[in-house]
């Protein structure tokens, strides 16, 4: 959804954002991703900012809890000066760089950046090389699916999640998977018992630019040995992938356990030499809605460590 501003004769600003519904100790909300809010040059410094930004709040007020937005150096002062909560940095993944040559060349340009770019191919199919002899052969069947079985993974969330998180509802998964610049691919394993996992990755449809997981189930980090026979089969599908990362369904959410994806070789992206070709983190921001408590599950939604996105704290 989005509001939009025009001047009469065309259209001069949008606010995007995206409902999704959220889950904390047994409890139900809905959340608002505030997305990338954009204003025609003209008609900059004229308070279409606060404006949009406000008819999205007064539009939702009665059906959703709290908004959440990502914001950069040039929005995070009008975030500030309209009283949403500043909560920490934002938009942290873990990556797991396969061919880096493209990103490396890319942030260098020039010799220097084919040189480098081909230098950081070399390292990284020598590290990860090392991190496959060190790993024991996965014995868990998978099966793999073209899109989202929503039906059947819905119901894969069993145990206790730790925090405010994305709800992943049959609903949400057809929707998520209704995206046409995105292919998706679901591996799964076990047959109903306590032990079934699932990974679900995606991909863009129109360039070549790595591969991320965008889920993990069940989400409470359980059933890690099956997670890592799933991880071990998109490892190997995806090969060639420039990178793989893990983000997450909506937002960047804990998927799975650190020690497992260090296994597997993926770092996170505040790591020293990552940090140098990953975009800086934002400025995260989180805002109640109407008369809403500002908690879910009694869960205040101000305080980082509420939540399974990642979100570090500034403090």
């Amino acid at each position: 959804a989005m509001v939009v501003a025009d001047d009469g004769e065309a259209v001069v600003g949008a606010r995007p954002y995206v409902a999704y519904p959220v889950r904390a100790n047994g409890d139900r909300g809905l959340a608002l991703l505030l997305n990338d809010l954009m204003v025609h040059p003209d008609h900059r410094r004229r308070g279409l900012f606060t404006r949009m930004t406000r008819r999205v709040i007064e539009a939702n007020a009665e059906d959703a809890t709290v908004t959440v937005n990502f914001a950069n150096d040039l929005s995070a002062p009008g975030y500030r000066k309209m009283g949403f909560d500043e909560i920490g940095t934002g938009l942290h993944k873990d990556v797991r760089p396969q061919h880096p040559w493209i990103f490396v060349g890319e942030r260098l340009g020039g010799s220097a950046g084919h040189i480098a770019g081909m230098a950081a191919d070399l390292g990284a199919a020598t590290y990860l090389l090392a991190r496959r002899a060190a790993r024991s052969e996965s014995t868990v069947e998978v099966e793999r699916y073209r899109g989202i079985p929503a039906g059947r993974i819905s119901g894969y969330e069993a145990g206790a999640v730790e925090g405010i998180h994305t709800d992943r509802t049959a609903q949400l998964y057809r929707w998520v998977a209704a995206n046409p610049r995105w292919r998706y691919w679901t591996y799964v394993a076990g047959d109903g018992g306590q032990d079934d996992a699932a990974l679900v990755v995606k991909e863009r449809a129109d360039a070549d630019r790595g591969c991320w997981i965008v889920d993990a189930l069940p989400a409470d980090g359980s059933a890690t040995e099956t997670l890592a026979g799933l991880l071990d089969a998109v490892v190997r599908d995806f090969r060639d992938a420039p990178q793989l990362s893990v983000t997450g369904l909506v937002v960047y959410e804990r998927l799975l356990p650190a020690n497992l994806l260090r296994r597997y070789g993926f770092h996170p992206s505040t790591n020293r030499l990552l940090a140098r070709v990953t975009a800086s983190p934002d400025t995260v921001f989180v805002n109640r809605l109407g008369d809403a408590a500002p908690t879910i599950g009694g869960l205040d939604v101000r305080d980082p460590s509420n939540w399974t996105a990642r979100i570090h704290s500034t403090e």
